[in-house]
């Protein structure tokens, strides 16, 4: 059980996290959990950018992909059952990454923002008021992932790939092969991030394991890892209602990318 104390000083470095990257939006008149919304909401509009940014700032609407997303949580398979240990992720060549458009030339549309908002607030209304596992945790971790990502992502000094580094010579191409292609794969970034956020949606505050013991409802469906998969179900399905529809076109057009 965690300590007023312990949870003073979570609750400090996660505001600390945000504060360091200069994202914190400290907005009089809102909530902490309002802010949070909007810092998460900041991260992954940021992440659909380059995403955009990637496949020529198009988006189409994916009406022939309806069959395939509702096939993934209908297929009678739990989330473990469809867990793929190691993913290949895809590797580009150097003329098709210099072709891709800068994210800040990318402008979401309002209309997707609204929707990326309003997924953000109502994952973290189906965050329970847990001493742990709450919306604030999430929002920490989301931030230490984010941390962990920037290190391997942007070309500093700092990761070893940078300008006066033994490896001056490094080209787009070198560089996604460093990061095993998370360098030139937004999606999968998105991806990370997306599932720090909605890792713990409607946690009951106590173990797996005592899930199991109690013999509660979710544990006879998911048997282990109980919790965890019955937040991905939960953040899956809201993400498939129709009102989401702009949201899923701007985060993958292709079966490949959905899958």
């Amino acid at each position: 059980m965690e300590t007023l104390e312990e949870g003073a000083d979570s609750e400090e470095s996660s505001e600390r996290a945000s504060e360091e990257d200069g994202d914190f939006l400290c907005i009089e008149g809102m909530s902490k959990t309002e802010r949070l919304v909007e810092w998460n909401v900041e991260v992954l509009s940021s992440l659909l950018e380059q995403i955009v940014g990637s496949r020529g700032d198009t988006t189409n609407q994916i009406t022939t992909l309806s069959d395939t997303e509702k096939s993934i949580r209908t297929g009678g398979k739990t989330v473990l059952e469809q867990f793929t240990p190691i993913i290949q992720l895809k590797r580009f060549d150097v003329e098709e990454l210099k072709r891709r458009g800068r994210p800040a030339s990318v402008n979401i549309e309002d209309a997707v923002k609204s929707q990326l908002r309003s997924y953000i607030s109502s994952i973290s209304a189906m965050y329970p008021d847990n001493a742990f596992h709450n919306f604030e945790h999430a929002s920490h971790v989301t931030a230490s992932v984010k941390k962990l990502l920037a290190r391997i992502v942007n070309v500093d000094e700092g990761n070893g790939l940078g300008a006066g580094s033994p490896s001056d010579s490094v080209d787009l191409v070198d560089l996604a092969g460093h990061s095993y292609g998370i360098t030139s794969d937004p999606l999968t970034q998105f991806a990370v991030v997306f599932s720090a956020i909605i890792h713990d949606v409607d946690h009951p505050g106590v173990s797996n394991a005592q899930l199991v013991k109690e013999n509660a409802r979710w544990a006879k469906i998911y048997k282990k890892s109980v919790a965890e998969q019955k937040s991905v179900d939960i953040a899956w399905d809201i993400l498939m209602s129709e009102e989401y529809a702009g949201l899923r076109a701007c985060i993958y057009q292709t079966e490949e990318d959905l899958q």
